[in-house]
C-alpha cells in the first residue's frame, strides 16, 4: 500500500500538470468525442472537459490546437461585430474566420499546401512557430498583411491588399487554400475556459457573451459539417449552455451533438484504479481495499435511519460531487493523514481529520464555479454560517438571505434556487437527502427542508 500511497501524493489536479496520455481514463462515450462524432463538451467544473482537449491535443500535436478563451477580449470581438454591422457580418464571421485561419495555419506547419499556395499563405498571415495563436488572431487586424500576389487569383483579381478584403472574403479565401490542399488530415480544435468572462449578474454583458458563445458553437457544427477533416469542439460548463440555449428555438440540434460529462460512483471508481495500476507493475488494484470493510451510516440518508449505512468507500463518494477533480483532492487529502499517522487503510478516523482541508478545497472550488451565477456568493456563504446549523427551512433562509444582503424576497429567491442547482444545497425528501448532481429533477420547493453538501459542511464550521 505504501507504493500506491507514494503515487498518489504525486497526483496534480490540473491535467496540464500530468502526463495525461497514461492517465487518461476513456469513460463511456469518450470515444464519439474523439472521433468528432460529438463536438458540444458539456460538464460541470472540474468533470474533466480540459482534460479530454489535454489527451487529444497531447496524442497528436502537430494536428491539435486548444484556444484558452480566457486569454480572448471579448471587448475586442464585440468591437469586431460593430464595425462589421453595417455589412451583415456578426460574431458566425469572426468564428468562422478563426477556425479556418487555424485550419490553414495547421496545414502549412505541417507542409501540406503547394509550394505556390505556401508561399501565398506566409506572405498573408505569416507562419510562426510559437504556439502563443490567440495573440496572433483574437484582434482581426493581425492578419491585415500587404499582399502583392493576390493578383494572380482569379476570385481576388480586383484587390491587392489583404486589408481591403470583407471577412467573408477572408473566409472564402482560406476555404479556397483548404479545398486547394492535397492532403487533408484530421485536425482537432478545442475552445475551452468560455467560462472566465462569464457573468449572468451583468445582464448586458451575459447577453452580449451569449451571443458569442451561442455563435461559437453554431458556426463550430457548421464548419463541421463543411470541413470533414476538421474537427472542432467547444468545452462548456452545463450551467451556462442551459443559461444560453434557454430561449434558443433550435437548441434540440446543438443537444443532439452534446456529449454531456457526468460520472457516476463505478466510473470514479474505475478512473482512480486506472490511475493507480497505470503507476504499478500490479495491473489489478482495487480501490475497495485502501478502504476498511466497516458500514456507516449514510449522510444522504437522513439520521433519522440508523440502519441506513453506507460502505467506507461509499461514504467517501458522498463527500464529493462525483467529478474527477473532487475524487482526487480528496484521496489525495486522504493518504496524507495515512502517512502521517501511518495507517494502512482508510477509515472514518481519517476521513474525519482529511475532511477539513478537503471541505475548504471543495468550498473554494464552488466558489470558482458559482462566483459568476450567484451576485455576493461569499456574503451568501456567510449566512449559512452565521446560522450554526445544518438545517434550513427553505423560505426562512431567504428571509435570512434577503435581510443580510438587503435585496429582494424574489432575488433572495433566486440565490437559493443556484444554490440547488448546483447542489451547495439539497432537498431533503423524505428520510432522502437530494442533491441536483445525483437527479436533475431536484428544484426549490416551498417549505422544505435543505442541508449543505457533505463535503461542505465542515467548511462553513459544522460538525462532520
Amino acid at each position: 500500500m505504501q507504493e500506491v500511497y507514494e503515487n498518489i501524493l504525486k497526483w496534480e489536479v490540473d491535467p496540464r500538470d500530468e502526463d495525461i496520455t497514461r492517465l487518461f481514463f476513456k469513460k463511456d462515450g469518450i470515444g464519439d468525442v474523439v472521433n468528432g462524432k460529438r463536438n458540444i463538451i458539456i460538464g460541470r467544473k472540474g468533470s474533466g472537459k480540459t482534460s479530454i482537449a489535454e489527451y487529444i491535443y497531447k496524442t497528436d500535436r502537430k494536428h491539435c490546437r486548444i484556444i484558452n478563451l480566457s486569454e480572448f477580449d471579448f471587448i475586442g470581438v464585440k468591437k469586431f461585430r460593430q464595425e462589421n454591422k453595417n455589412f451583415g457580418y456578426g460574431y458566425n464571421y469572426f468564428w468562422r474566420h478563426l477556425i479556418l485561419f487555424l485550419t490553414v495555419e495547421v496545414y502549412a506547419k505541417n507542409q501540406l499546401f503547394k509550394y505556390k499556395d505556401l508561399q501565398i499563405i506566409k506572405k498573408v498571415i505569416g507562419i510562426n512557430y510559437d504556439d502563443d495563436i490567440v495573440r496572433r488572431v483574437s484582434f482581426l487586424e493581425n492578419l491585415d498583411f500587404s499582399l502583392n500576389v493576390f493578383g494572380v487569383e482569379a476570385a481576388f483579381s480586383a484587390k491587392t491588399n489583404f486589408l481591403d478584403l470583407s471577412i467573408q472574403e477572408k473566409c472564402s479565401f482560406f476555404k479556397q487554400l483548404i479545398d486547394r490542399c492535397d492532403k487533408k488530415p484530421q485536425i482537432s480544435i478545442f475552445f475551452d475556459e468560455l467560462d472566465s468572462q462569464f457573468d449572468i449578474n451583468n445582464i448586458d454583458l451575459f447577453r452580449e457573451y451569449g451571443e458569442v458563445i451561442k455563435s461559437l458553437i453554431i458556426t463550430t457544427l457548421e464548419i463541421n459539417r463543411s470541413n470533414p477533416s476538421v474537427n472542432s469542439f467547444v468545452m462548456i460548463r452545463d450551467d451556462i449552455f442551459d443559461s444560453i440555449t434557454s430561449s434558443f428555438s433550435e437548441s434540440n440540434k446543438l443537444i443532439d451533438k452534446a456529449f454531456y460529462l457526468s460520472w457516476d460512483k463505478s466510473e470514479l471508481c474505475s478512473l482512480l484504479e486506472h490511475r493507480i495500476n497505470s503507476e504499478l507493475n500490479n495491473k489489478n488494484f482495487e480501490l475497495q481495499n485502501m478502504f476498511n470493510d466497516y458500514s456507516v451510516v449514510s449522510k444522504l440518508m437522513r439520521r433519522k435511519i440508523p440502519q441506513a449505512k453506507v460502505s467506507m468507500l461509499d461514504y467517501f463518494f458522498e463527500h464529493t460531487m462525483l467529478r474527477p477533480r473532487d475524487v482526487v483532492l480528496f484521496i489525495r487529502e486522504l493518504v496524507k493523514v495515512c502517512v502521517r499517522f501511518d495507517k494502512k487503510v482508510i477509515d472514518g478516523d481519517v476521513i474525519k481529520k482529511a475532511n477539513e482541508i478537503y471541505s475548504i478545497r471543495l468550498e473554494q472550488e464552488i466558489i470558482d464555479e458559482v462566483h459568476s451565477s450567484i451576485d455576493r456568493f461569499s456574503e451568501v456563504i456567510d449566512v449559512l454560517k452565521k446560522k450554526k446549523t445544518a438545517n434550513y427551512n427553505s423560505s426562512v433562509l431567504i428571509e435570512d438571505i434577503a435581510y443580510d444582503l438587503k435585496i429582494g424576497f424574489d432575488s433572495a429567491k433566486k440565490i437559493v434556487e443556484k444554490l440547488i442547482y448546483f447542489s451547495v444545497l439539497g432537498i431533503a425528501e423524505g428520510n432522502n437527502l437530494k442533491f441536483r448532481y445525483l437527479d436533475k429533477r431536484v428544484k426549490y420547493i416551498e417549505d422544505a427542508g435543505m442541508e449543505p453538501h457533505p463535503g461542505l459542511r465542515a467548511a462553513i464550521h459544522f460538525t462532520f
